[in-house]
């Protein structure tokens, strides 16, 4: 005979797994803190002023360095891939003062009164940044949730909405966890959007009823 308290044991281990994978500090450290470290490293001509090869040297580069050390799926890219990769990321992620993409990129490269280069590379990593911290989210949810079945999705659910009952939204306390069970994704990433009180009772829940 299967042990009832077993689903829910389950499901407090991944619910547990899942708030430990997108603590903050950690999601900083496996995607922020990389990008940061190679942005670092770029060389910047000491001039003024940067030629468009300059400029598109200093990208690739970054471009390039960041793809192998930097993110979590490693590519290896030559200097012809990462300018094109560069000039890519630039047209879908830059945004400018007064417009998107490369063209904005050219503009505030060349603006007097910015630290034009410096200004293009910090905006085009946090760009990255914002891209891979998506794409490390997603990968949490796939690995952790999708595995399980409706039982234990059920379970994860009520674990949010019945045990910490009084510190959810009163439209999200009201709902039944077969309610729920298919929006997990949303509701955690919400509630760690919030500030990451619920993690907080959660870590201490688990932690005592681990035995």
């Amino acid at each position: 005979m299967t042990n009832s308290a077993e689903p829910c044991q389950k499901a407090g281990q991944i619910l547990e797994e899942i708030f430990f994978l997108l603590e903050e500090t950690k999601v900083r450290r496996e995607i922020e803190d990389p990008i940061d470290e190679i942005l670092t490293s770029v060389e910047i001509p000491s001039q003024p002023s940067v030629s468009l090869d300059e400029f598109h040297q200093a990208i690739a580069d970054f471009v390039r360095k960041t793809c192998r050390y930097g993110l979590r799926l490693s590519r290896k890219l030559s200097l012809s891939q990462a300018r094109s990769e560069a000039i890519c990321l630039l047209e879908q992620l830059y945004q400018g003062s007064h417009s998107k993409g490369y063209e904005a990129a050219l503009l505030d490269l060349t603006n007097p009164e910015l630290d034009g280069l410096n200004v293009v590379l910090a905006v085009l990593a946090e760009g990255i940044k914002v891209r891979e911290r998506e794409r490390y989210i997603r990968w949490v949810f796939a690995s952790q949730l999708d595995p399980s079945d409706w039982q234990t999705k059920c379970e994860i659910a009520e674990l949010m909405i019945d045990r910490l009952r009084p510190f959810l939204p009163q439209e999200l306390a009201l709902c039944g966890p077969a309610q729920r069970a298919d929006q997990l994704p949303e509701i955690i990433a919400s509630e760690l959007e919030s500030g990451g009180f619920l993690q907080q009772l959660c870590s201490s829940y688990f932690c005592l009823h681990k035995a």
